[in-house]
């Protein structure tokens, strides 16, 4: 029932349109990436291209409203930065972009 409720919610928002037409590049893209002296690991959602964007994107299911919304997303501030950089350093590009989606309100937001 919940899992229903969350993608009702996402198949009807501008996310969503936005995914049906990217490329899409791959998606649980595993990250393995030397950081700072560490070795940090993850797994990339979505990774898609418009036009001549790439996009990193994280799906998100927290409980959050639409004041909170920037907020929760800052939280996610070094997940991007990680992300970010093993996508430059792999795919040789200088500028992917990162959005985290939030699948209850139906929100990308930019980070």
């Amino acid at each position: 029932t919940e899992v229903e409720k969350i993608l009702s919610v996402f198949i009807g928002s501008e996310a969503y349109k936005e995914l049906q037409t990217a490329q899409i590049l791959g998606r649980e893209v595993p990250v393995l990436v030397n950081w700072d002296g560490q070795i940090m690991r993850g797994i990339i959602d979505v990774l898609y291209k418009i036009d001549n964007r790439i996009i990193v994107a994280d799906y998100k299911t927290d409980h959050v409203t639409m004041t909170d919304l920037p907020a929760k997303a800052e939280k996610y501030q070094y997940q991007k930065e990680v992300y970010v950089e093993a996508v430059k350093h792999c795919l040789k590009i200088d500028n992917p972009e990162f959005k985290l989606i939030f699948l209850r309100l139906g929100k990308a937001l930019p980070l």
